[in-house]
Parts: structure tokens; sequence; C-alpha cells
């Protein structure tokens, strides 16, 4: 009997089918809810980190329609975020520049390579930055689109400019004036040699007072030079540490400003030999390394030697060559040799300055420890009749008009101070070789790491009285006291401080003034102030004539030029701070 298919089995089969498709769709719900939430997180995140940048950012289709942009770019326009969407980014922009955009934006997808640019609209520069998104075939299908507002950046560059060409102008009107006062110096003191070549005794003796005149004269002027250096060099300082500041502290333009601060640096190096000189100040003598002494001096003898001159700096040691020397005085040595081989060589050739450790004939590194320095040339040369007198003072083999004779007698003075000696070599016609040996140390050396540009503590809305006669270091100052929060109040005369000072009795926290002041110097000031009880807190910034601390009021420091913008602002926070502990401690 055969048996009889069962109605309800097709049917159960049918439904077991459609409930599999039916979980195999509510499976797929599942993951596709799941992938939209996660696009959906994705594109709040593309959001946040869109709106998180603090420039016009946003992304364009190959026709320059606006996909994505973040809040910055509608601010710009006056506009929301969702007004720009959509809209073709080049109809916001004048014509002008949508044109000059547009070829760039093209030349992105012609080439597939990033472009960046500048551009104006208006007062505002804008830093443009382009760059092409690929598809997974390698096809550009996008374009995403940076740009950067940096108008502040560039104003403050032009700043900088206007103040280092300001400085170059000032160094060549002073570097004329010392020119000028040296001529007219060594005019007379050739005169009053000729006049006493009668009398031995008695012309050494004038011989002497004339060189202190001429040293008190020069020391006058070089005083002169080395103020106003001061004052601009503080005023690149400042304006270098104010752009620093307004960059993010990975931006290219940071190297830039940190090679500023070492040239300025390198600039009060010199400002404190023309000081040392024209003040006598103490010898200060450290562990140096001769070889980056030699090549310091490089930068100072090369603008003295004619075209006709190549100057040659050889360094034979392969590790530092310490020695306990004054950088100036030593720059001086070598200046006065180089000065002295220039002139020997009328017709021009070949100057070789060369720095070594001392070793025996054999080849050994001497016992006893000692470095060199060669200074070699291939001038006329000196007669044996002259080369035991060369260190003599006022002795020269050149015409009167033309050299004192003290150069190398300064040089063999300075370097036995040091406890070196100095030889010479030389024939006529066949050109000299001055030999300088110094005896070196063990002393750890002084690590100097350079300018770098150190975070500033700010104030409180603390009222400062500021006093300094020249508008451009006033400004640079106020510019950098007023970001830090402080409020600053300017005074170009002292005659006007002790007025502000009692119409601000109870507000005035700090008093910073120039130390040479016009109307009233800044010691004067303080004392009057004092006398009236109306002195707070006082920084003076030092001037030709820096005050002895001890002459100063209370509560008074002396701050020496030229100084950074980061060293007034952590003196005027120790300083507004400590007033604030006494006062709390009373």
């Amino acid at each position: 009997m055969s048996q009889v298919p069962d109605p309800n089995a097709e049917l159960l089969r049918e439904i077991a089918d459609l409930k599999a498709r039916v979980e195999e769709m509510e499976r797929q719900l599942v993951e596709h809810q799941e992938s939209w939430q996660r696009i959906r997180d994705n594109q709040e995140s593309l959001d946040v980190l869109l709106n998180a940048i603090p420039e016009a950012a946003f992304l364009i289709d190959t026709q320059g329609f606006i996909l994505e942009a973040n809040h910055e770019l509608g601010r710009r326009f006056g506009l929301t975020r969702e007004d720009v969407l959509g809209r073709c980014a080049f109809d916001l922009i004048p014509p002008e520049v949508a044109k000059e955009r547009r070829r760039h934006a093209d030349g992105v997808i012609e080439t597939g390579e990033s472009r960046r640019f500048l551009d104006r609209r208006g007062d505002r520069i804008i830093d443009n930055i382009i760059t092409p998104v690929f598809d997974e075939n390698r096809r550009i299908v996008r374009l995403a689109m940076l740009g950067i507002d940096v108008t502040d950046r560039q104003t403050a560059q032009e700043a900088l400019r206007a103040a280092y060409d300001e400085l170059e102008a000032r160094v060549a009107q002073r570097t004329a004036e010392l020119e000028d006062a040296n001529r007219k110096l060594q005019e007379e003191i050739n005169e009053r040699k000729r006049a006493e070549m009668a009398a031995a005794d008695r012309h050494a003796l004038q011989e002497q007072l004339l060189q202190a005149q001429k040293m008190e004269a020069v020391g006058q002027l070089a005083a002169g030079v080395a103020h106003d250096f001061t004052n601009l060099i503080t005023i690149i300082r400042g304006y270098a540490t104010q752009a620093a500041a307004s960059l993010l502290p990975d931006h290219v333009a940071r190297q830039a400003l940190r090679s500023i601060l070492d040239a300025t640096r390198q600039a009060s190096g010199l400002t404190h030999s023309l000081q040392t000189f024209s003040r006598k100040m103490p010898i200060e003598r450290r562990a140096l390394d001769l070889r980056r002494l030699v090549e310091e001096a490089e930068r100072l003898i090369r603008p003295t030697l004619p075209a006709s001159i190549t100057l040659e700096i050889l360094n034979d040691a392969s590790s530092p060559l310490w020695v306990m020397a004054d950088a100036s005085q030593m720059h001086q040595v070598l200046l006065n040799l180089a000065i002295n081989a220039r002139d020997a060589m009328p017709e021009g050739g070949r100057l070789q300055i060369s720095v070594r450790e001392a070793k025996h004939k054999h080849g050994r590194r001497k016992a006893d420890g000692e470095a060199l320095i060669t200074v070699t040339d291939t001038g006329i040369g000196i007669t044996e009749e002259s080369l035991p007198r060369i260190f003599e003072p006022f002795f020269t083999t050149k015409p009167r008009e033309r050299n004192s004779g003290l150069g190398l007698s300064i040089v063999q003075s300075i370097v036995e101070e040091h406890g070196g000696r100095v030889e010479v070599e030389s024939a006529r016609g066949e050109g000299t070789v001055f030999t300088v040996t110094l005896p070196r140390t063990e002393a750890e050396p002084t690590i100097d790491e350079g300018e770098t540009i150190q975070p500033m503590p700010r104030g409180n809305s603390e009222l400062i009285l500021l006093a300094e006669s020249n508008p451009h270091l006033a400004g640079i100052i106020a510019l950098t006291l007023e970001s830090l929060g402080y409020e600053v109040i300017l005074a170009g005369d002292g005659r006007l401080i002790p007025e502000i000072a009692r119409k601000q009795r109870d507000r005035l926290r700090l008093v910073i003034l120039e130390g040479d002041l016009p109307g009233c110097r800044g010691m004067t000031c303080l004392r009057r102030m004092q006398e009236e009880g109306l002195l707070p807190s006082a920084v003076i910034l030092a001037g030709q004539s820096e005050p002895e601390t001890a002459e100063c009021p209370p509560n008074t420091i002396v701050l020496p030029r030229p100084f950074e913008m980061p060293q007034l602002a952590r003196m005027v926070y120790n300083t507004l701070h400590a007033e604030t502990e006494k006062e709390n401690g009373d």
C-alpha cells in the first residue's frame, strides 16, 4: 500500500525557510544599524576634529563644492557652518582671489601634489594649503583645504626687519663717528710726538699721557655706542620673543626666531667688550674652547680685510682646547694680529689663522698641556733690526699717520697676563708668523646652552609705571607686560613720574624706569618718591652709568642692559610676589 504524502510537510518546509530568511534579514538589519552608528560616530569625531582646528579647514569635491567644514570657515565669511556646506568655495571669495585659488586647485588635481600659497583679503594675509584626497584606485576625489591667518606673524616679522634696519643704520652712524674720532686723536698724538723728539724721557711720558687721553675719549664714545646697542638689541629680542609666543611650539618659524636670539646674544658679547673697554670692567676669565674662540673672532676680523686678502681658518685639534681666558681680550689679541698682518700686505695676500694643541717635534702631545694659535701672513715681513723691538710700546715700522705702535705691545701684555707667550718668526719679503701659546686647563667648562624661548609668568592686572625715553624700547616692554596681564602707564619724561605716582597712589604696584631718564635721572626720581612716601617696588633699567646696589632705595632692583623680555617678566613677577608675601607676613 503506497504512503500518502503529508500535505503539511511542504508547508512546514516553506515556513522554516521563510523563518531562516527573516532571521538573516534581522541579522543584516542589526549590522546595518551598527554600521550606521559607526558612521555617525565617525562623523561626530570628524566634526570635533575639524572644529578643534583654530583656522579655516574644509573639504571640497573636484568641482569646488564644500562637503565638510568647520565653524571657523563660516565665521570668516560671516556665516554659519551649515550656510557654507554645499556651496561652491570659490563663490565665497572675491573673483580675483577665486581665480588664483581655482588655478592652484586645478594644479593639485593635475599633479597630485599639495600646494601652499599666500593671498590677501582686505587687510588680512592668508596662508593656504591644498592637499589631494585619493580613493582606493588612487584617483583624486576630494581636496582638503586649510586657510591660516598669518597677518599677526607677518606684522611681527616686519617689525623685526624695521628694528634690524634701524640697528644697522645706527651702527653705521656710530662707527663713522668712532673712526672720525680715532683719526682726529691719531693726528693729535702724532703731532705731539714730533714736538717731543728732542727730549727722550719727556717724550716717553708725553706718549703715555696722550695714550691715556685717547683711551678716555674713545672709551667715552664706546660707552655711547654700547648704550645704543643695548637698547636696539633689547628691542629685537623683545619682538622676537613676542613673535615666538604667538606661534605653536612646533612651528617652523620658531627656529628662525631662536637664530635671531642667538645673533643678539653674540651682539651682546660685542657690547660687553665695548663696555669693558670704556669702563675698565673686571676681567672675566672662564674655561673657553680655543677653537670656538677663533671662529668667533673670524666674524670680527673679516670686515677689516680688503677683498685682496684671503682669510683661512684652520682647526687642527680633534677635541676641545680648553683655556682659562677672557673672551673679549682674546678677541682683541686676534684682531690686533690680523690688522698687523693686513697692513703688511698692501698689495693683497693670504692670512691664515690656525689653532692646535702643542706637541713635541716627534708628534706626541706635550705633558704640560699647551694650546697654540698661529697667525701667518704672506706680507713684506720684518727686518732683523726691527724684530727685537716689535713688542715695544709705540714702536712701529709703518708711517706714523697709520699706526700708533701699540697693537703688538697690547697683544704681548694680554697674552702674558693669561700665563702665555707670543713668539714671532719673520724675514724681509717672506711673510710673518706669530705664535700665541696658552696653558690649557682641566677646569670644568661652563656650558652655554644659548638662547631659548622660555614661557613668561603672568600678572593679575597689577598697575606698573614704565618710564623709558626710547619709544621703541618702551613700546615692546609695554606690549610684553600688557600681554602678560599687567596694566601699564607710560612716562617718557622723569618729571612726570611723581605726579603720576600721586594720582595712582592706591593702585601703583611697581615702577620700571630708565637709569638715565631725561628730566630726572632714575635714582633722583626714586629718592623723591621715597621722600613723599610714593615709592612702591622699583626696577631700574641700567643706562651708561649703572648705579651701585648700595645707592638704591629699598625694594629696588637694577637690571643691566641688554636684557630679555622673559628676564624682565620674571623679575617683575618675583618683585610683585615678594611684596605681596611681605604684606601678608606683616
